[in-house]
């Protein structure tokens, strides 16, 4: 997709470079909206036309979406592959609750969700909403459901009914949060408008047939839209295509009605859990803004939630963690002192072995980038003066009584370098950080 160029955004700004927006120069301003990391709104000094021009010139083709009393953003994508730029709003993940419940598992089901955490790599992975589904298409049963599960949680609701009525039950109970409703037919769609106008609602439209979806979305310009391209009869592939297809029109083909964020009803169209788990890996991949499961255990969710993270995270920054001295455990100045860099996966890797073996000690890390250790030796960024001004700005001989310095064994070859360098002796370690805490114990250095 082309972007337009520095130039024609900076000749929309005020080119004060005053330095409101925390951007020293316009131009830099100008960078980073092409970017898609900062908002015209940031400038205070915007025309209402310049606002317009620029709002045209670098919204995303794909449309941004809000729900929620707590403020979920979906869509506003600008690329079809990560690699061009990257994907901006991760998709959310919806568990489902049916009305049909008694109130005591409505609300068990409610509170598990509500609680539910999972911590992998320093990463703390929870659910992000609940949907309401109206499986008895009963009013009252319905209205009850969205006022328990709102009683028992905070979580942005999306409610899920074809019929307007009910919708309009569930809505009443929760107006002023915002949620999505989900989802209007070709044959309900003027009632739904109608309730999504007065409440201020996002709204879902719902078909397999992409004419007909494109008809609805057309009628429904001016509101806040979700597409959902697939029915509970649908084949899974085929609900693969459809979403595929429609990111494409929207992005490639700029079709405005198919500029909207994606939802998928996977509780509906998967029979198995490995089935809805292979279909919202592959919908995570391929542009769903929002998943509603069935799936609820850890051992389903984790694979999902890591593959999100690899496909949400920037690819042009490497995760890393700050650099400088991290505590495990408690530590007291006759404990070991351990040197690694600071990607994030060397980091947590080495903590977490440590941790686990009960291992008090320090652990220096070195700012490499966010390079790994074998990286960061080819790349020239560790050097022994550079780890020597680290241990200084550390301040980590204040903190032990020995000058031992243990290193990755895959950086062997500066041992001499450093123990000249800092005056520290420099002890060889393993390569792996499996083999960590056998060797500081057979090396009687804790």
């Amino acid at each position: 997709m082309s972007k337009p160029s520095p130039i024609m955004v900076y000749n929309l700004l005020p080119k004060k470079n005053c330095g409101e927006c925390k951007v020293p120069t316009c131009m830099a301003f100008a960078l980073k909206l092409i970017e898609g990391e900062a908002e015209f709104e940031e400038c205070p000094y915007l025309t209402e036309e310049q606002k317009i021009k620029l709002s045209a010139l670098i919204s995303p083709p794909i449309k941004a979406v809000s729900f929620g009393k707590r403020k979920l953003i979906v869509g506003g994508e600008r690329v079809l592959y990560r690699h061009e730029l990257r994907f901006f709003h991760p998709t959310i993940f919806s568990i489902n609750i049916n009305d049909s419940l008694s109130e005591e598992e409505i609300k068990e089901k409610a509170l598990y969700i509500k609680n539910f955490k999972i911590e992998r790599a320093g990463e703390k992975f929870l659910i992000d909403s609940i949907t309401v589904t109206s499986e008895s298409g009963d009013c009252e049963k319905f209205r009850k459901a969205v006022r328990i599960i709102k009683e028992t949680s905070d979580l942005p609701l999306i409610l899920y009914s074809l019929n307007p009525k009910v919708i309009q039950a569930g809505v009443d109970e929760i107006a002023d949060e915002k949620p999505i409703l989900c989802s209007a037919k070709i044959d309900t769609l003027k009632s739904f408008i109608e309730i999504s106008k007065r409440y201020s609602c996002p709204l879902t439209l719902e078909s397999s047939d992409l004419n007909e979806l494109k008809i609805m979305a057309e009628k429904a310009n001016g509101l806040e839209v979700l597409l959902n391209p697939g029915a509970p009869s649908i084949k899974p592939f085929n609900l693969l295509s459809n979403v595929i297809a429609i990111r494409r029109c929207g992005i490639e083909f700029k079709i405005k009605e198919f500029s909207h964020p994606i939802l998928a009803a996977l509780n509906f169209i998967a029979k198995e859990a490995w089935m809805e788990a292979l279909l919202a890996s592959m919908l995570i991949i391929r542009y769903a803004s929002i998943l509603i499961l069935n799936l609820m255990s850890i051992e389903n969710l984790l694979p999902l939630f890591i593959l999100r993270e690899s496909v949400y995270s920037n690819p042009r920054v490497p995760a890393t963690v700050s650099p400088g001295l991290y505590e495990i455990g408690k530590p007291n100045e006759n404990s070991p002192v351990i040197l690694t860099t600071n990607y994030a996966l060397t980091y947590y890797l080495v903590t977490g072995d440590l941790e686990n073996a009960g291992i008090n000690c320090y652990v220096l890390i070195f700012d490499s980038q966010g390079m790994s250790v074998l990286n960061a030796l080819a790349g020239g960024l560790l050097s022994s003066e550079a780890i020597k001004k680290l241990i200084q700005e550390s301040k980590i001989e204040e903190k032990v009584s020995h000058r031992k310095l243990v290193i990755p064994g895959g950086i062997a070859k500066l041992k001499w370098e450093i123990e000249e360098a800092t005056g520290w002796e420099v002890i060889v370690g393993p390569e792996e950080s499996s083999g960590l805490p056998s060797f500081l114990k057979r090396e009687g250095l804790c």
